[in-house]
């Protein structure tokens, strides 16, 4: 059993400035993640026999994919009664919310219940360890244009979850 999912690769550029804030906040009590696990969740994981038919459905992409221009405006701690994580978030845009109803058919994916909040996570955390800096809500104005669409596979280990990339389609 493989589960994947689909997300936006991060630019170079945005990885610089989270590593920079990154940095300013160093003495927090959480789990940094990995540069090379950072990106914009746009289909959320499930589980699939082979990835290979998900591959397959993926390449069919080329050609389409349009490059998406995000801008990200304050980071949080989430969920609010009990953080278990450190998010950059931004608003939707027209076409990131076509692009994610397109994908969600095309891997014949339920939509989900609740809006879409476009989200990168920064950081894991327990809540019992980030008591004091919890309601911590910083506004920031993060902009950037993803011009790649992956389909990621998420494998545990025992430092947590890492993504491997199992196609990637550029705009």
């Amino acid at each position: 059993m493989h589960r994947i999912f689909v997300g936006l690769q991060l630019p170079e550029s945005l990885h610089q400035t989270m590593a920079t804030w990154r940095m300013q906040h160093a003495d927090w009590p959480v789990r940094w993640m990995r540069a090379t696990d950072l990106h914009l969740t746009i289909v959320p994981p499930w589980d699939v026999e082979s990835s290979q038919t998900a591959i397959n459905a993926f390449y069919s992409l080329n050609g389409f994919f349009q490059p998406q221009t995000l801008r990200f405006d304050t980071i949080h701690f989430v969920p609010d009664d009990a953080p278990r994580m450190v998010w950059t978030e931004g608003q939707p845009t027209p076409e990131l919310n076509d692009m994610k109803q397109r994908l969600h058919e095309l891997f014949h994916q339920p939509a989900e219940a609740q809006a879409f909040r476009p989200h990168i996570t920064l950081a894991r955390c327990w809540a019992d360890q980030v008591v004091a800096i919890k309601h911590h809500n910083e506004s920031v104005d993060w902009a950037t244009t993803c011009t790649a669409l992956v389909l990621y596979e998420s494998k545990r280990d025992q430092f947590g979850s890492r993504y491997k990339e199992l196609a990637v389609v550029s705009a």
